[in-house]
């Protein structure tokens, strides 16, 4: 194989990572770690539940996304588009606009928000 067809791959995985997105990382593996805890001490078979937890960046989504979801603005914002009185796709429209920035501000993050927006009615509606 020639090496100048992978050259982009490593020049992106050769990118540092930004000291913010190690520290949400490491806070999200935290998180994770508490609720696998936490279930397998109520009984809970781990096999049962672990395909249903978030990946690592998922959470971080899920966490930045909670996070954002408090401020003024955009707690407004979402009240509006989850309203029932809202127009169709209102909600479908915040999340996406929630998603999207959170992908132009850490691109490390841009295909998983990507693969989450298909899913994010469901993670998200219950996530703030």
């Amino acid at each position: 194989m020639d090496d100048k067809m992978f050259g982009i791959e490593h020049e992106v995985a050769l990118e540092p990572e930004p000291v913010a997105l190690q520290n949400l990382r490491q806070n999200a593996l935290s998180e994770i770690a508490t609720v696998i805890e936490l279930r397998t001490a109520l009984g809970e078979e781990p096999w049962r539940f672990l395909p249903e937890l978030p990946t690592l960046d998922e959470q971080v989504i899920l966490d930045l996304y909670r996070e954002r979801c408090t401020l003024p603005e955009p707690a407004e914002a979402r009240a509006r588009a989850y309203h029932p009185a809202a127009r169709p796709g209102a909600a479908e429209r915040f999340e996406f606009d929630m998603l999207r920035a959170i992908a132009l501000e850490y691109p490390a993050l841009s295909t998983t928000v990507w693969r989450l927006l298909d899913r994010a009615p469901r993670l998200l509606g219950r996530a703030g």
